[in-house]
């Protein structure tokens, strides 16, 4: 029967050699001196500057033509209505709209041949907001993009979407 008076450690005797105990060197090797050089031709490099989200979103189209008057068009159908996200660098369906809205730019985004129109929208302006029912979520980015809420959204033109 073990005696209930010593305390059960459980860890036998202690390893006098053990690897925690290693030697540690008196003194480092030692090493030549380098001295660093610079290659005169760095100091010419440019280094580019990330882009403003404006800038982001404007590199993504080709013939931009901005309307002013800003020009009012109607579809009769649903229009897939998209918002150009310029901090993930991703085109976001944010809904889908019928009817009148204001047009203030055409353009075609690289890469396609369908013209766009690009449209005033702003979440809390409930005449520039198309009864789009955007979530939360990419509110709050289209505001970090544009603190007042302001963003361009577009839709791609078709043949049924007409200037009234």
């Amino acid at each position: 029967m073990p005696n209930a008076s010593l305390p059960i450690t459980g860890a036998g005797p202690i390893d006098s050699t053990s690897s925690s105990q290693a030697a540690v060197p008196t003194s480092a090797p030692s090493a030549p001196l380098v001295t660093p050089t610079i290659n005169p031709d760095l100091g010419k490099v440019a280094i580019p500057v990330a882009p403003d989200y404006q800038q982001r979103w404007l590199d993504q189209q080709v013939e931009r033509v901005a309307l002013n008057p800003h020009q009012t068009y109607a579809s009769p159908g649903y229009q897939i209505v998209y918002w150009f996200d310029p901090i993930f660098g991703s085109y976001i369906p944010i809904g889908e709209s019928r009817g009148p809205f204001e047009v203030q730019v055409t353009f075609r985004v690289k890469g396609e041949a369908v013209t766009s129109l690009g449209i005033p929208f702003n979440k809390a302006d409930p005449t520039h907001n198309y009864g789009l029912a955007v979530p939360d979520a990419i509110v709050q980015r289209m505001k970090s993009v544009n603190k007042d809420g302001w963003v361009e959204v577009f839709i791609r033109k078709t043949s049924d979407i007409t200037p009234k």
